[in-house]
């Protein structure tokens, strides 16, 4: 091969290793800038803290008896305690349950009261209902008086059920392994005799 030849070749193979580095570094960028916004969209804000919930246990072998702020009145088991906000936010009664309580709830229409016991919630205006998740597999709910909604919180894992309305009596068992649902009715009222000022 002659000289200018050989050149000419040199010079083409440079200039296809420059415009392959400048190839690489634009797809590179144009990719990245791709790449930002979408994990922006995708990576939630940061969680803001709610202020500390005021938490009631009950240690003793005697159900305790006490009045949630807005009047409601809550018969606790023992070996149970709840947590809620005082004041309430978001215009709802929410009260976070883990055991079993009876709740006479002071009606307020504006306000519904929402027990929440393992994914499982239960909504009041004005009633009387025992929550039980004591048995950890299963979910109870008594209606003794009024009008009370059973759902399920979280509809993501595949099971699901239509929203429950009980009548005075009845009582709702679900079994979250596989989220069946059962329901008595009526049965006998268990009523406290031992209360304790909480």
């Amino acid at each position: 091969q002659t000289p200018i030849r050989r050149i000419r070749y040199a010079w083409v193979a440079a200039a296809s290793v420059i415009f392959l580095v400048a190839l690489v570094f634009l797809l590179h960028k144009s990719t990245g800038d791709r790449v930002k916004p979408d994990i922006a969209t995708r990576t939630p804000p940061p969680v803001k803290k709610e202020r500390p919930m005021h938490m009631v246990e009950n240690g003793s072998s005697k159900v305790k008896v006490f009045l949630l702020p807005d009047g409601s009145k809550v018969e606790l088991a023992s070996a149970s305690h709840i947590s809620y906000n005082d004041p309430y936010i978001n215009s709802r009664r929410d009260i976070f349950l883990e055991g079993e309580a009876t709740f006479s709830v002071k009606k307020d229409d504006k306000k519904p009261f929402v027990v929440h016991a393992r994914g499982i919630t239960t909504t009041a205006l004005g009633s009387v209902f025992q929550v039980s998740d004591k048995h950890g597999l299963f979910t109870t709910v008594h209606l003794i008086s009024g009008r009370v909604v059973v759902k399920k919180e979280d509809m993501s894992d595949g099971y699901a059920f239509k929203n429950i309305y009980l009548t005075p009596g009845q009582q709702l068992t679900i079994n979250k392994e596989n989220f069946s649902v059962q329901i008595k009715n009526p049965i006998p009222v268990k009523t406290h005799v031992d209360t304790a000022a909480g």
